[in-house]
């Protein structure tokens, strides 16, 4: 089917994607205020669920709801009631602004179009004047207004899911029905120079996943690693579906995990697997300016059928050039493949044109180490490269291996 909503919410205009259905912040900055709450998309989309959850208590039978919220993405504007319930004092500024000398270039990304040039207030903190990851990043001053827009979308996407639950305990439907709340990817809040959602790191690939299932209960936090495709197994499960037998699906049923059914061998197999792109050439930016002020464009020099970068016509190296967008598989120049394990997220990057290269070997590789003993939990945000440790060989090998065997 051509859309998977019911009631899909856009002015039809795919270039618009950022506003499908309501305006744009004043003098387009990345975030605002707004008294007009009516207006938002988000708004719209709780009062059609409880228009929906109405139809479903009239005709009284089993029914599935899936709604989706915009909010947190960009833009970030919301209620100015909610945007000054969050304090600046309470807003803190990124941990590690910049890229950690142990981590390779290649895992860095800046989205250039869609953040650094779309924005006023982005360019007017200097945006497409950071040049390296290593030593340049925006102010502690900008990243906490950003990061305050950003906790201010949060808090009204969760005030939306707060009146949807709402309606169902009003209906009286709270203690049959199965909810489920995640998000699609993690985001980078300035977290080692980065921003947007572009990578391999555990902050982009992290996200909320919350299960509420009657006759399950007192399951508190799940320190495993599970993945969004073990979502529809595990509501299947929870909802005592039978798939059928001739259908590859995807995933795993979560209950057994939150029944507390997994020993600790079981535990230990449970991994994640994610991939993301990086496409050196820069060709679909080819026509961008570097800044409202210098309207030098990007030179694309022919290099056979594969256009190819060049330093010497730009102040931009080449890993600010690393977005995929509209870039077909066979023209992207390497592929970031990551795993994350109970202990480790290690992530190998390879040559790739339409398919990995595993032949040539990794290109360059990540490993973050995330828990160790009993008690140990290190922070999402640890990214102490330690790849090259010789006491991390053993884990390396192991997760080398399992890279291969789902993508090999």
């Amino acid at each position: 089917m051509k859309y998977s909503w019911d009631d899909k919410m856009s002015n039809g205009e795919w270039n618009n994607w950022m506003y499908p259905s309501e305006d744009a912040c004043p003098q387009h900055t990345s975030w605002c205020g707004t008294t007009n709450e009516t207006d938002l998309e988000d708004f719209k989309t709780t009062q059609t669920a409880i228009q929906l959850l109405d139809n479903v208590t009239r005709e009284e039978g089993p029914f599935f709801l899936a709604v989706g919220f915009r909010k947190p993405h960009l833009q970030w504007r919301v209620p100015q009631r909610v945007l000054d319930e969050v304090a600046m004092a309470d807003v803190t500024a990124p941990s590690t602004p910049f890229l950690p000398s142990s981590t390779p270039d290649l895992a860095y990304h800046m989205p250039v179009d869609d953040f650094l040039l779309e924005f006023t207030d982005v360019e007017r903190c200097g945006s497409a004047n950071l040049t390296d990851p290593g030593i340049t990043w925006f102010s502690e001053g900008c990243a906490r207004l950003w990061r305050r827009g950003y906790y201010a979308a949060v808090q009204y996407m969760d005030e939306q899911v707060g009146v949807i639950l709402r309606e169902l305990r009003e209906r009286n439907l709270e203690q049959n029905t199965i909810v489920a709340f995640f998000g699609d990817h993690g985001w980078h809040l300035g977290e080692f120079g980065m921003w947007e959602k572009f990578s391999n790191f555990e902050v982009a690939l992290r996200t909320p996943l919350f299960i509420r299932a009657p006759g399950i209960s007192d399951v508190g936090v799940i320190d495993i690693p599970v993945e969004l495709v073990d979502i529809y197994r595990t509501l299947a499960d929870l909802a005592g579906l039978d798939l059928p037998d001739d259908e590859v699906i995807d995933g795993k049923s979560l209950v057994p995990m939150m029944r507390g059914a997994l020993n600790e061998e079981q535990v230990g197999e449970w991994t994640a697997f994610s991939q993301f792109p990086r496409c050196l050439n820069g060709a679909n930016y080819a026509s961008l300016p570097l800044s409202k002020d210098d309207r030098n464009v990007w030179r694309i020099y022919g290099d056979g059928d594969r256009p190819s970068f060049s330093h010497e016509v730009t102040n931009l190296p080449a890993f600010k050039l690393t977005n995929c967008n509209e870039i077909t598989a066979d023209g992207m120049d390497f592929m970031g493949l990551s795993v994350r394990t109970v202990a480790w997220r290690f992530t190998a990057w390879f040559k790739f044109q339409g398919e990995v290269n595993f032949e040539a070997g990794a290109v360059t590789e990540e490993l973050y180490e995330y828990y160790k003993g009993d008690t140990d939990m290190k922070s999402p945000n640890n990214f102490d490269n330690v790849v090259d440790d010789p006491a991390n060989a053993e884990a390396v090998k192991h997760l080398r291996r399992l890279i291969q065997e789902q993508w090999g």
